[in-house]
């Protein structure tokens, strides 16, 4: 039976580091693997990193898991046959095209006997969710939100991603503490939308949201729209 789990949430979370434990317990229990990242993440090389803030408040890799970096089906496909794996993980989901939900639909309907973790940001700096983490989410068997302390109030749960000055208006924008806080939604400051243009079904262009609060009503439209 094929069991589809998904770690999701903000920002600097704990989804890597959740990750990766489930991926030493499945290790630690003989069973085959293959752990994925998109292969235009350079921040690390042919490796999953978990970071956590240190003593100083810097950002340091805290543990870490060998991965295939990958950027197309065709490469997918190859790494797949040739390892078989009973456990096929992805990090960092937003990154990856609709292709790879398409593969894991494939393995799902073939009733393929595999479990699948994806970890991955839910939504972007301006509150908006990723399409294929709500794809994923849609047709998982278990969904686990984790959520960070807030940066600046340091009290509330951060369910958002702040983009700080540092950062391009440009909605993939790979980095780490350089460009991006976690903010609990009093906190949190969606950048200008002038360079957010064209990321979503044109149906969603007709949402005027404003306030963080209408943003997160837009979530339920948004759910409906991709869903119904």
């Amino acid at each position: 039976m094929i069991e589809i789990i998904v770690i999701s949430g903000g920002m600097f979370c704990g989804k890597t580091e959740d990750l990766i434990g489930r991926l030493r317990r499945a290790r630690a229990a003989d069973k085959r693997m293959l752990v994925l990242k998109q292969k235009e993440d350079t921040r690390t090389g042919e490796e999953i990193v978990a970071r956590a803030k240190d003593l100083t408040n810097n950002f340091k890799p805290v543990d870490e898991f060998p991965a295939f970096p990958i950027g197309s089906r065709e490469e997918l496909e190859s790494l797949f046959k040739k390892f078989n794996p009973e456990v096929l993980a992805i990090d960092e989901g937003q990154f990856f095209k609709k292709w790879l939900f398409e593969f894991v639909t494939d393995l799902r309907e073939n009733r393929r006997e595999i479990l699948i973790l994806v970890a991955g940001l839910d939504m972007d700096a301006w509150g908006k969710p990723f399409e294929i983490m709500s794809l994923f989410m849609g047709i998982a068997t278990y969904v686990d939100k984790k959520k960070a302390i807030c940066f600046r109030c340091k009290k509330e749960e951060a369910i958002m991603t702040q983009k700080k000055t540092a950062g391009s208006g440009q909605r993939i924008e790979i980095g780490d503490a350089e460009i991006y806080e976690a903010r609990c939604l009093k906190c949190w400051t969606p950048p200008p939308e002038e360079n957010n243009e064209n990321h979503y079904p044109y149906e969603l262009k007709k949402l005027e949201l404003k306030a963080p609060f209408d943003k997160l009503r837009g979530l339920f439209i948004l759910n409906k729209i991709f869903f119904s």
